[in-house]
């Protein structure tokens, strides 16, 4: 077990951001990178198997929902990874514990601080703060605990929400005021979703070509938790998500940012390989990660997992959750992953 985390100096800010977009409810990864050559999958999955023709080929043995054909695009031009079987020994199917955990890092013990909070005492520590500075918005309206940080620099907290960056309301801010604000002049002209969830990705894209100097954003989108009638809302929830990061992805591309912004898409916990008699599925295990952004090596990481060798009716985990995490601080943030995280943990050849 991990020692408790030592407050190591850091590196100063890369410029590199960080959008984190949680799939609230636990999303079925086997329905979103569907093993359509797999006989135990269609036998499993009595009602609810997605038929070949709505399952786009990423090779000759798995493919994507249909619903995510935008993010099937991206795939294709190399900018969309897929980190397969993600998770870690013995995955919680409590909600409450699940998010606690995948927010921590810290499966084996309970911790107050979040993994991108610890990071940012890091950036804290080897930067200058003597003035106001913004590290890290969350556009839902309660700071996550991956975020949530007792830190004070100066007479503001460094991890705001988008409500408080809104009630700026001014045009710009000149440097000696040195307040982040969401500017109120928007020229891009991508067209976004009519949802919440591409409404707040649109905000963010908005806010990092504002120049708020936030490293890190965080976003989430509910619904997931499909226990029954999964067919009414799955496939409706995976077609808001794909159309909203295309949509993100390509605002970014038109404000020359996208090399600098890496988004990853994640859920607490997988569904169980079989559906239930609801045409649902219930909480299960490991499940994908997704990688998006102009600098990312797109591809598939990892190998797809068993689905007879399970637990309690879940995919095991192939992947720890925290090698996408040291990845990101190690490779993205140039930072040190083992004072975030307790210790060491494996790369992805992802950035």
């Amino acid at each position: 077990m991990p020692e408790p985390h030592a407050r190591a100096p850091g590196v100063p800010g890369t410029g590199k951001v960080l959008v984190v977009v949680q799939l609230t409810g636990g999303n079925d990864g086997l329905n979103t990178v569907i093993p359509y050559n797999s006989s135990t999958y269609y036998q499993a999955r009595r009602s609810l198997a997605v038929k070949p023709g709505d399952i786009l080929p990423l090779n000759n043995q798995i493919g994507l929902n249909a619903n995510l054909s935008a993010l099937f695009n991206l795939y294709k031009e190399k900018k969309l990874a897929i980190a397969l079987g993600v998770g870690y020994p013995k995955m919680s199917r409590s909600h409450v514990r699940a998010t606690e955990i995948w927010h921590t890092a810290e499966p084996d013990r309970l911790e107050r601080t979040g993994w991108l909070e610890r990071y940012l005492d890091l950036t804290a520590a080897a930067s200058d703060f003597s003035h106001n500075h913004i590290q890290a918005v969350s556009i839902d309206p309660v700071v996550p605990q991956m975020l949530q940080t007792s830190q004070r620099v100066g007479s503001t907290c460094r991890v705001t929400t988008l409500l408080n960056v809104q009630k700026k309301n001014v045009r710009s801010v000149p440097d000696s005021d040195r307040q982040p604000v969401l500017s109120s002049d928007d020229r891009s002209t991508v067209s976004y979703p009519a949802c919440g969830f591409a409404g707040g990705l649109k905000s963010i894209a908005h806010m990092i070509g504002s120049g708020t100097g936030a490293s890190i954003y965080f976003i989430s989108i509910n619904g997931f938790d499909t226990h029954a009638q999964q067919q009414d809302t799955h496939p409706l929830l995976l077609k808001q998500l794909s159309d909203a990061l295309s949509a993100f992805q390509l605002d970014l591309e038109e404000r020359a940012l996208a090399n600098n912004v890496l988004t990853m898409a994640y859920s607490e916990f997988g569904r169980r390989v079989a559906d239930n008699e609801r045409c649902g599925t219930d909480h299960g295990g490991a499940a994908p990660i997704l990688l998006l952004g102009s600098s990312v090596k797109g591809g598939l990481y990892g190998d797809y997992p068993s689905l007879t060798d399970l637990e309690g009716g879940g995919i095991k985990h192939q992947m720890d959750f925290r090698t996408i995490y040291a990845t990101i601080i190690d490779r993205w943030f140039a930072a040190d992953s083992r004072s975030v995280l307790g210790c060491n943990f494996d790369h992805l050849p992802v950035v």
